[in-house]
């Protein structure tokens, strides 16, 4: 049985309604557009038991059916597959830790960041803030935490962060890329 659902206003919080939706669902697929390029991505959200690394490319194309009595064209939609790699997916899925780091960090980016100096790995233009400004940001957040568990949790998120590729470090700056990125 195949179910199709919409988001919520929020992508990364799932679908709304019930959840007994997630309850028996054995894969997820997600579609993100481009509304600029009208190019899409399909990729796995959930795959139960296999692996959810899928990710294809495609856009929606107009083709003539046939043509109607006073021949005017009966026009549909067909896939056309595009190469995935070019398109942006939607932010991934992040803990609530990491969620909120990442909102930090670009409140903090959008108040106080500067142009850094492009390097080998900071690409030119590159708008950022200092990693201490970043960690004294979030630990403002949580003001009883001990200094260790404050490491930790800066630590585990700035992990998760660059791993998704939501952000990235050199020089002590830190600044949001690819799918961190805000409009």
């Amino acid at each position: 049985m195949l179910l199709i659902h919409h988001s919520g206003k929020e992508d990364d919080r799932g679908p709304r309604g019930s959840s007994a939706l997630n309850g028996a669902i054995d894969s997820s697929f997600v579609v993100h557009r481009d509304k600029e390029s009208g190019s899409a991505t399909i990729s796995a959200d959930l795959q139960r038991d296999g692996d959810a690394s899928f990710i294809a490319g495609f856009r929606l194309v107009p083709i003539v059916l046939a043509k109607d009595r006073d021949g005017d064209e009966i026009v549909s939609m067909a896939v056309e597959p595009t190469e995935a790699a070019r398109l942006t997916p939607a932010r991934p899925r992040l803990s609530d830790n990491a969620r909120v780091a990442l909102d930090v960090l670009a409140d903090l980016i959008a108040r106080q960041g500067e142009v850094i100096p492009p390097a080998d790995n900071i690409p030119p233009g590159t708008v950022a803030v200092t990693w201490s400004a970043w960690r004294s940001a979030l630990d403002q957040r949580s003001p009883d935490e001990t200094a260790d568990a404050k490491r930790k949790r800066m630590s585990r998120a700035a992990t998760t962060l660059i791993a998704k590729g939501c952000i990235a470090m050199s020089g002590g700056f830190v600044w949001l890329c690819g799918t961190g990125a805000r409009p």
